[in-house]
């Protein structure tokens, strides 16, 4: 049968677990009106995607139990288009596989899904060259040298070459980035993201830029999400309403409004409490996943009424995230409506990370978990198993100490540190931890020593900065600090609470002109906030004494 493609009296499947495709065998059209194929008719189901997923995606594996056919969603956690696994304008970076890639694409959004370009069986595209586009688009218009204004059969001819730029892996594994998109370097110039003119001409972006505007007449082009996203992670507070306008567009790809989503709770401030609320109610699973993420810097008594319906989701992923932030939360802070959720979806989160218990990563977001819960016994067990299992994961031996911290136990917190700090003597994280300890000890001194260590060793994190500033300040010495946060501010210019430590230690040592300047600075960037304003008045008010 697997030559003749029938059975005789075979029952509906061929006995096979899931059928992949749509019921109505839809046809690809082309619409008189724009000249664009379209799907007669639309497809139905996510069904036959949602199979390819599972292993052409970077995911994690929420069960063991997922089968074919079921919702990619209800199995795994896609990746979202982060920093360090994608260009800010979704192009490949790491290796992502081709999922987040497509999914982002208007292939996708029309309705095109894997076996209207691959055959599944022999894993071969089902045409070769131009002609596997033109099964849809036009060749007159599309496959012609007034189009891709390359002579035919050389390099740029080919769709693929311009829209579906190949990075290679492993030197040798060269990957087409599945996103489809229409090549812009004028973007690639401002974001110093890759452009698939530059792989083979190296004039440079803008020239490639100029030379496109002059074939087309087109000098504006449209705006792209990755401008936003790039402005918003390189600190630019005006962003952040650009930002909640890409959550809000329906015409944006939904990983692309969740990954807006995830990077808005990075930033999270009341104003932008409204759009997180709209995220938690999304029609995209994607996005209401991300924004359960989001509520994790919130204080946790104060999720629940932003994501405690998405403790009962119909999405399992939108379930375990919605879990994993809600375990901290007190019982006695939540309607007892949501008890018996809250169990559960924890319970999904904790066997999600069972789930992959061959990863130390897993026990370590496991004894996060149990941490929250309360459950300290569990989680010592199960970051003391992570740290076993590999021994440099730093992150195991910061958060065991924190853990016995949690449990009044100080002095073996320290010795968990000191003795992480002999295999890692210049690791950061650990010299932060260890500097917060000796505060906690009373011996600034002593913190003081780690905390400088950090903030020297990892100049790009404001956080370590901060507290090493602080510590300076409570030290009394102000002009030390002072040199500190000077510093970090060259680094992260729009923190926000790096500027304000630095105004008390100018205000401590009398230097009123320059708090002044300061905190005009900071009302620029927070013009709404109220408490800017006070501080200014009280500025000029000790100025003027």
């Amino acid at each position: 049968w697997a030559e003749t493609g029938r059975i005789e009296n075979a029952p509906p499947g061929l006995f096979l677990v899931a059928g992949l495709g749509d019921k109505d065998d839809g046809k690809w059209v082309t619409q008189a009106e724009t000249g664009l194929p379209v799907r007669i008719p639309a497809r139905s189901t996510n069904t036959e995607l949602d199979t390819c997923a599972k292993c052409h995606s970077r995911r994690r594996a929420m069960t063991d139990g997922h089968a074919p056919g079921e919702p990619f969603l209800d199995g795994y956690e896609p990746s979202l288009l982060l920093a360090g696994l994608y260009h800010n304008d979704g192009q490949i970076l790491d290796e992502v596989y081709v999922w987040g890639s497509f999914v982002q694409s208007r292939m996708h959004a029309a309705g095109v899904s894997c076996r209207d370009c691959h055959d599944p069986h022999s894993n071969q595209l089902v045409a070769q060259g131009n002609a596997l586009c033109t099964q849809c688009h036009d060749s007159g218009t599309l496959d012609r040298e007034t189009h891709y204004h390359h002579a035919a059969g050389t390099p740029g001819s080919s769709c693929v070459d311009c829209h579906m730029a190949s990075r290679d892996y492993m030197v040798i594994d060269g990957r087409r980035d599945h996103s489809f998109r229409v090549p812009r370097p004028d973007l690639a110039s401002v974001l110093k993201t890759p452009d698939a003119c530059s792989t083979c001409h190296a004039e440079g972006s803008s020239w490639a830029a100029d030379k496109i505007a002059e074939w087309t007449g087109e000098k504006t082009l449209p705006p792209h999400p990755g401008e936003i996203l790039a402005r918003v992670r390189a600190g630019e507070l005006e962003a952040l309403d650009e930002l909640e306008s890409l959550i809000q567009d329906e015409d944006t790809s939904d990983i692309m409004r969740a990954t807006a989503v995830f990077e808005l709770g990075l930033r999270l401030e009341p104003p932008h409490m409204g759009t997180l609320i709209e995220a938690a109610h999304d029609s995209s699973a994607l996005v209401r996943a991300a924004a359960a993420r989001a509520t994790e810097v919130m204080p946790p008594e104060s999720r629940a009424p932003l994501i405690g319906h998405l403790l009962d989701d119909d999405v399992r992923a939108v379930r375990v995230s919605a879990g994993r932030s809600m375990a901290a939360a007190p019982l006695t802070s939540l309607d007892p409506s949501l008890h018996a959720a809250l169990g559960r979806a924890v319970q999904e989160a904790r066997n999600a990370e069972l789930a992959n218990g061959e990863r130390p990563g897993s026990w370590l977001n496991l004894g996060v978990l149990e941490a929250d819960q309360g459950h300290f016994d569990q989680a010592e067990h199960a970051t003391r198993r992570a740290w076993k299992m590999d021994p440099d994961l730093v992150a195991a031996g910061v958060n065991l100490a924190d853990i016995l911290r949690m449990q009044g136990r100080e002095e073996e917190s320290r010795e968990i540190l000191i003795k992480a700090l002999e295999r890692h003597p210049n690791n950061p994280s650990l010299h932060h931890a260890l500097g917060l300890a000796w505060v906690r000890a009373d011996n600034p001194e002593h913190a003081v020593e780690h905390l400088a260590k950090a903030a020297a060793w990892d100049p790009s994190d404001p956080r370590l900065a901060l507290v090493h500033g602080l510590c300076l300040s409570q030290l009394e010495r102000h002009g030390e600090a002072i040199f500190a946060l000077e510093n970090a501010l060259q680094m992260a210019p729009t923190n926000g609470d790096l500027r304000l430590a630095l105004i008390d230690s100018l205000r401590a040592q009398e230097r009123w002109n320059e708090a002044l300047t300061h905190g005009q600075e900071l009302l620029r960037q927070r013009p709404k906030d109220a408490m800017v304003v006070q501080l200014l008045r009280e500025i000029q008010q000790d100025a003027d004494r």
